[in-house]
């Protein structure tokens, strides 16, 4: 039996940017996608549970990956477990793409990266390549653009790092945004270039932070509030997902910005503590509530584990026992 997990992504800064020859900083999220494979004699593709509208994206996937490998895959049960909203930000087919592979043709990180990269194509025309490597791998990845092929992606340390994540519905597929940026960058519109470099500093600003070891908290919620304001300037955004973000200032939050392609989808609101995320979280769900407010992915509070460098849920077992 194959077996394989891909799991979901929060990008931190560097969205649009990426895919225009600019760095970009994200994590991987204890949110994931786990896939079964098991061979039958059939000789047919079956995928128990899985939804109808489902089954020929799906297909499409596979097909693709039989492409790219150049041979048949060996057909059977396709088993799938899913935690990622699907079509929120949070990189849901970036991690069914990884999920196949390491299943299916499992290999060597970059070589799981390049068919997985492949393989998304599929969902997105022209992806970046860092949902999928986040997908592959735990913990805070560095991209930096290459002239040609996928970006160079570096692990780096984390830092006492408290969230608030979320998301809403989107009003736009993540092609449509992405081509949309795409088309006005290759129109030379002197706005969005601009804006594209200002993404690409903010990037490179919270990378050097993470390799000097000078990341704070009122550091990354300033340059997330700059980040958003860009993103907002390039029609990114809605007056929902401004309200949301506009609450969680009001609240604690020292900063947030959307995650991801934009037009609705993932956000997320940084806070000085545990206790700070913990509370934002509680007021961000009623006030979502108050407002009659349908989520895609309800807020939720993530912590960077420092011993095990990677996000988690909530509170360390130390801090829910003593009341942390």
């Amino acid at each position: 039996m194959g077996i394989g997990k891909g799991l979901g992504k929060l990008i931190f800064f560097g969205e649009h940017a990426a895919v225009h020859g600019y760095p970009a900083l994200g994590t991987s999220l204890p949110w994931k996608i786990s896939v079964e494979h098991e061979t039958s004699e059939e000789g047919v593709w079956e995928f128990p549970s899985l939804p109808s509208s489902y089954r020929q994206p799906l297909l499409d996937v596979l097909k693709s990956l039989e492409d790219s490998l150049g041979h048949r895959l060996n057909r059977g049960i396709l088993r799938l477990k899913s935690d990622v909203p699907i079509g929120s930000g949070f990189g849901s087919s970036g991690a069914l793409c990884a999920a196949l592979v390491q299943a299916l043709n499992p290999g060597t990180f970059q070589e799981n990266w390049k068919l997985a990269h492949e393989a998304e194509k599929n969902f997105h025309g022209k992806p970046s390549g860092i949902d999928t490597a986040l997908a592959l791998r735990e913990g805070i990845t560095a991209f930096t653009p290459r002239e040609k092929g996928l970006p160079t992606p570096e692990t780096l340390p984390g830092f006492n790092l408290h969230l608030v994540v979320g998301a809403i519905p989107r009003e736009q597929s993540t092609k449509d945004l992405v081509q949309g940026i795409s088309k006005r960058v290759l129109d030379q519109e002197p706005k969005v270039l601009e804006i594209m470099k200002e993404l690409g500093t903010l990037a490179e600003n919270a990378i050097n932070s993470l390799k000097k070891g000078t990341a704070s908290g009122v550091t990354w919620g300033l340059w997330a509030n700059q980040a958003q304001e860009l993103l907002e300037a390039l029609n990114l955004t809605n007056p929902l997902l401004e309200s949301i973000l506009t609450q969680g200032r009001k609240v604690g939050s020292l900063g947030g910005k959307l995650s991801g392609a934009g037009g609705g989808g993932a956000f997320f609101l940084i806070y000085p503590d545990a206790q700070a995320a913990q509370a934002g979280k509680k007021d961000l769900k009623e006030w979502g509530q108050l407002k009659g407010l349908s989520w895609t992915r309800e807020p939720e509070a993530l912590r960077w584990d420092m011993e095990y460098q990677k996000m988690t849920l909530g509170r360390s077992a130390f801090d829910s026992l003593f009341g942390g």
